[in-house]
């Protein structure tokens, strides 16, 4: 049996809050390419041998069933729907498991030096379920076991957690803030939603991104219309358009517009959306903002928003999202801001 004291110090944790809601985040480093970490995660046969039987499926859309623990204790399956599948960079599911609230899980990998780096994150716990953090860690020691062809079953669940739990209890106690996340406040009369991202990009290249409609189409929506003060334009999206009239127009700094969606009634008041680039350490920092009459649409609104910064943050750093990443980003959102 292998000591997993011996282990835990190749393992970053983080656990996050934001209102009410709680996350974690397990970040390990792999001797391995991040096609084969992938596969590892992804294939049932494999997956059988490191984690538990894995059915159902797992394209996009798909729903799977992960067995935990012991054959037959069917309090022990988590349901997933898959949301984002992305060989071998990201994979996106919702987490379905007896007696809890529905969350959310996101896997990323990286390719570092020689080997991966895999970062995973469970969004949408209530305070209760932090322990879940040294469960997810078990779970990635038991993968790094696999991976190096060692017999994961070294790692017992039952003989993990008592060395993994003070670790993670002690996180929870200096949890950090997470201002990843955007936030939806209503009053009777209003909305306003707030959402900001970091983007590692200079704000000239962030500012052509969030203007030039070729660069548009690549993350955002199809844009048509002039981007300047006084300018009316179009944006079409998958679901609808949305339409504007430029406010205010700072090149490299502040964009102001009204916006109004198609399917809202001729002569609704149109939101006033706002967006800021300031400089940051790791590049720009981005924040919109959101003003408008009171909709009862204001949290899917904000999760929308987050989504689209996302996809902004991927497309600057190299990798053109897809809708589906729209759909997970969404998803992520729509979880953590339940408990706002």
């Amino acid at each position: 049996m292998a000591d997993p004291s011996s282990m835990v110090t190749g393992t970053e944790r983080r656990v996050f809050r934001f209102g009410r809601s709680r996350g974690v985040a397990a970040l390990r480093h792999y001797d391995a390419a991040p096609e084969e970490v992938w596969n590892a995660w992804t294939d049932p046969a494999r997956l059988a041998r490191w984690l538990g039987e894995v059915t159902g499926d797992r394209r996009e859309g798909g729903t799977v069933r992960v067995h935990l623990g012991n054959p037959g204790e069917p309090d022990a399956v988590a349901t997933c729907q898959v949301l984002r599948c992305d060989p071998p960079r990201r994979l996106t599911a919702t987490w379905s498991f007896p007696g809890e609230r529905d969350s959310a899980v996101d896997l990323r990998l990286h390719p570092d030096g020689s080997g991966s780096t895999l970062r995973l994150e469970h969004v949408g716990l209530a305070q209760a379920r932090l322990a879940l953090g040294s469960g997810w860690e078990t779970v990635l020691l038991r993968l790094g076991e696999f991976l190096h062809g060692a017999d994961p079953a070294r790692l017992p669940w039952s003989e993990t957690e008592p060395t993994l739990a003070p670790l993670w209890s002690a996180r929870a106690e200096v949890a950090e803030t997470d201002d990843r996340w955007p936030s939806a406040v209503s009053t009777a009369e209003t909305s306003t939603l707030e959402c900001g991202r970091d983007v590692a990009a200079p704000a000239d290249q962030v500012w052509a991104a969030v203007t030039d409609p070729n660069r548009l189409a690549r993350w955002f929506a199809s844009v048509e219309g002039e981007q300047q003060i006084g300018g009316a334009w179009t944006a079409t999206f998958s679901n609808g358009k949305a339409h504007g009239v430029v406010e205010e127009c700072v090149p490299g700094e502040r964009l102001v517009t009204s916006w109004r969606w198609d399917h809202e009634p001729d002569g609704a008041t149109p939101a006033r959306v706002t967006l800021s680039l300031h400089p940051s350490e790791s590049g720009t920092s981005v924040t919109l903002t959101q003003r408008g009459p009171a909709t009862p649409a204001a949290t899917g609104l904000a999760a929308g928003w987050y989504a689209h910064l996302a996809g902004l943050a991927s497309y600057l750093g190299g990798s053109e999202p897809a809708e589906t990443d729209w759909n997970a980003d969404f998803a992520l959102a729509r979880v953590v801001l339940r408990d706002q």
